[in-house]
């Protein structure tokens, strides 16, 4: 807050004139010019400053005790110049002036200082209050973060068990094709073989057309009996594959939906 001070000049009159003898006097009386002045100061009429009376209303105290030495002095000297101070001049009443406006203004400040002062603790107030919300607010979505980090990993958990299946099935199936396809050789070869029993027997057969109808009647049970038997045998192996591969089925169809 600025102050203003409206500098008032004083008006000079008869007290305000010191004569010269007067000084020449205190001078010799005191001896010299410094006791002099912390005695009394006399100056023109300036014009008076904030800064000037604030200072003049503190040391107003200071100015007015001198030495002992110097009171005796002044004593002496007191009837000369009694007469010079029996009428206040207008500088003091000025200086009164300025006092009383100095006081005003200081209560004003004290208002105003205590009228920061409650502002001041109404706005730590509603920051207390701002930042606890802020701190319930930051609880609440470190609670949400973390709940998410947990279902995140669940997840990722079971990203990893599904992939570990996922591969474990891909292995089962590479396996079942290699035992497929092992299976579809042995079958052709059994089948190869099949055939050329039969074809040699044929062949034997039809070298022995010429003997009698004896041998040539139990040549050909014997070729009826070799052909069932090789026939019984390559049922045996078909059984054996269709039991296999109806097996094999069953567990592609139960690695691909598991229970």
């Amino acid at each position: 807050m600025k102050f203003s001070f409206t500098s008032q000049k004083p008006q000079e009159n008869e007290y305000d004139t010191v004569p010269d003898y007067i000084e020449k006097e205190k001078l010799s009386d005191f001896g010299s010019s410094s006791d002099y002045g912390s005695y009394h100061h006399i100056h023109p009429p300036t014009k008076m400053s904030s800064s000037t009376v604030s200072s003049g209303t503190h040391s107003s105290g200071s100015q007015l005790s001198s030495p002992p030495s110097t009171n005796k002095k002044a004593y002496q000297q007191s009837g000369r110049v009694s007469a010079l101070h029996v009428t206040p001049s207008p500088s003091d009443s000025g200086i009164v002036d300025y006092e009383t406006l100095i006081r005003d203004k200081e209560n004003e400040l004290r208002v105003v200082r205590n009228t920061m002062e409650q502002n001041e603790e109404i706005i730590v107030k509603v920051y207390q209050e701002k930042e606890r919300a802020w701190k319930e607010e930051l609880e609440h979505l470190r609670s949400r973060l973390s709940a998410s980090e947990k279902g995140e990993n669940a997840l990722r958990a079971q990203l990893a068990g599904c992939q570990k299946q996922t591969d474990n099935m891909s292995r089962t199936i590479d396996g079942l094709r290699d035992e497929k396809t092992g299976l579809l050789r042995k079958v052709s070869k059994i089948t190869e073989n099949i055939k050329l029993a039969f074809f040699y027997r044929f062949r034997r057969a039809m070298n022995r057309i010429i003997d009698p109808d004896i041998s040539l009647r139990s040549e050909v049970a014997s070729l009826r009996d070799e052909v069932a038997t090789l026939k019984e045998a390559l049922t045996a192996q078909m059984q054996v594959f269709s039991d296999e591969r109806k097996k094999w089925e069953r567990e592609v169809s139960h690695n691909h939906y598991p229970t």
